[in-house]
């Protein structure tokens, strides 16, 4: 069994039945759906194996919030692959991850073919996943610390936080 990754979210935006009394069970505010920006039908995600550690989900959403100009506190969540199957969405691994990591870049999916009601549904299954955050100074710090590592290209940090961490 796996999990998908999803990154760069405000954690204020997935606040579902167990913060809000009016949600039905199993509900999600509808803030959430700001969070998730398909491009053509398309939303990007990352595969882990459920055994993956959190450092390597880590790892994902820090290539992924790299190229944002000014990172700020950043939500992520860990989300069933059965979920999304049950769903019937497809799910493409033809294309590879655009983050400055290549072995980030190789956990890439697209989950294609969302239309309004599947993106509704499809968030749903992610509120309901396991939830995490980066403050927005340990996010610039891992970020820093991946670049020293020589994981994560530099020239994928974007030129405002490159000049910010002092990464020439």
């Amino acid at each position: 069994m796996s999990h998908f990754v999803v990154g760069s979210l405000k954690s204020e935006n997935w606040y579902t039945e167990t913060d809000y009394d009016w949600l039905p069970a199993g509900g999600v505010i509808a803030d959430c759906l700001k969070d998730l920006r398909p491009n053509d039908g398309t939303l990007s995600v990352y595969e882990v194996e459920d055994t993956a550690s959190d450092d390597l989900v880590r790892r994902i959403v820090a290539a992924v919030a790299a190229g944002m100009q000014d990172p700020r506190d950043v939500a992520f969540f860990r989300f069933e692959r059965a979920a999304v199957e049950a769903l019937q969405i497809t799910i493409n691994s033809d294309e590879s991850g655009r983050t400055g990591d290549a072995e980030v870049n190789a956990l890439h999916r697209d989950l294609q073919q969302l239309s309004a009601a599947k993106l509704a549904e499809l968030a749903g299954a992610i509120a309901h996943g396991t939830p995490g955050q980066f403050t927005a100074k340990t996010l610039r710090e891992r970020i820093k610390a991946e670049v020293g590592a020589q994981r994560l290209s530099r020239d994928h940090v974007s030129s405002h936080l490159r000049k910010e961490l002092g990464l020439g």
